[in-house]
This record gives structure tokens, C-alpha cells and sequence, in this order.
């Protein structure tokens, strides 16, 4: 799926934060990239969102956040507040 285009190292915002902080932030990085490499944007929005809640000055999991939220909506109509659950 194209999605997976906009994903952007993340690297360069994990040199700023503590170790319990960059192992989250690399965790959910690795989730959200597997999850969109199996087309599952619906399970990369929470792990995004994740990543901002732990940095909100990484520009670049808010950017693939942005591009995925803003996909969700031109497809399903929804906003983000609305996002609906994961299928698991």
C-alpha cells in the first residue's frame, strides 16, 4: 500500500530522549512500520499516536500519523476523533 511510502526514519528525535523513553519510541516505530507493511493502517494509527504521546516534537511519526488520519478520513469519512477500533 502506498502508506508505507510516507513512513520516515525516526532516528533522528530518538537521540534526545532516556532509555525507557527511546525503547518505547522504537517499539511502537517498529510496530506501526510492520502494521503498515501488512496494510493495516487501522493498528499504525495507535502506535503513532503512541510515538507523539512520547515525543510530540517528532515531526515524523506526526507526519505519518497526519498522512494516515487524513487517508482514513477521505475513505471512511471519519475524523479523528472518530477513528474507529482496530480489527485484530
Amino acid at each position: 500500500m502506498f502508506l508505507a511510502a510516507f513512513l520516515v526514519p525516526f532516528a533522528p528525535s530518538l537521540f534526545c530522549q532516556s532509555e525507557p523513553s527511546r525503547q518505547q519510541i522504537e517499539s511502537h516505530s517498529h510496530k506501526a512500520a510492520e502494521y503498515l507493511k501488512d496494510n493495516r493502517p487501522d493498528l499504525a494509527i495507535p502506535e503513532f499516536r503512541a510515538v507523539v504521546a512520547l515525543d510530540p516534537s517528532n515531526v515524523d511519526a506526526r507526519g505519518s500519523l497526519g498522512v494516515l488520519l487524513s487517508f482514513l478520513h477521505e475513505q471512511h469519512g471519519t475524523d479523528e476523533a472518530e477513528t474507529p477500533e482496530p480489527k485484530r
